[in-house]
């Protein structure tokens, strides 16, 4: 639904777009993987969906702190946003 609301602040990323990055970096469960974006926390969503709450990300961000407006929107449970580090 982020992208139909919002395609501005996800700098117009293309569903298939999003899907080739999570494949080409071999995004999955028990991972430990580093993400640096700025598209909302969009892509950060996506990561953590794909690991399923399995694994760590770190995530990296230019400013004050990160934004996760899209993250949110997902409705990950606690469990999976304790191996979501800064």
């Amino acid at each position: 639904m982020y992208y139909a609301r919002e395609p501005g602040k996800i700098n117009h990323m293309r569903y298939d777009t999003l899907a080739q990055m999570l494949t080409l970096g071999n995004i999955r469960a028990g991972n430990k993987m580093i993400v640096m974006e700025t598209c909302s926390g969009l892509v950060l969503g996506a990561m953590m969906e794909r690991m399923g709450g399995f694994g760590s990300i770190i995530q990296l961000y230019p400013g004050d702190g990160p934004v996760r407006a899209a993250t949110a929107c997902f409705g990950f449970p606690k469990s999976f946003l304790s191996g979501l580090y800064e």
